[in-house]
């Protein structure tokens, strides 16, 4: 993981201005209760305007496992993360159980920090900006945030 929140670690600000980048596993992983994840750029660039070559093999941009009450982005522009899609999983952020409230809002997820152009030009097939598991109880995925899939 790029940044890892577990036991022991809860009501963690991650952000903002983080360019995180994880080769293996997630950009960012929370398994704690009431964690926010702001204005970061999960991999991309410092800039969000390209996908980071690294990220080609990372599982999922944000993965919230367990915990409640959890945050990715917010409201204010401040608060959107930009995440781009790895090329395995396809994934921007992803919700599983035992995991319930949290709240993906306001992301820009799969495009570039602009919100104008995609970031990967050719998404695998099964690219999904968000994914919840059916464990992952009461919690909101990125239907608010802004998903784009470039015709390929």
């Amino acid at each position: 993981e790029g940044v890892l929140v577990q036991t022991g670690a809860t009501a963690t600000t991650i952000g903002p201005g983080n360019a995180i980048v994880a080769t293996t596993r997630e950009g960012v992983r929370l398994s704690t209760s009431n964690n926010i994840v702001k204005g970061n750029f999960i991999g991309t660039n410092a800039t969000g305007t390209t996908t980071s070559a690294s990220f080609a093999t990372t599982q999922v941009g944000v993965r919230v496992d367990g915990g409640t009450g959890n945050r990715i982005g917010g409201t204010a522009a401040a608060d959107r993360n930009v995440l781009a899609f790895s090329n395995n999983d396809r994934i921007g952020s992803e919700l599983r159980g035992p995991s319930s409230g949290t709240t993906v809002q306001g992301n820009y997820i799969g495009v570039t920090a602009s919100g104008s152009a995609p970031l990967n030009a050719n998404p695998a097939p099964g690219s999904s900006g968000a994914r919840r598991d059916s464990s992952a109880r009461n919690s909101r995925p990125a239907f608010s945030s802004w998903l784009t899939f470039p015709q390929v």
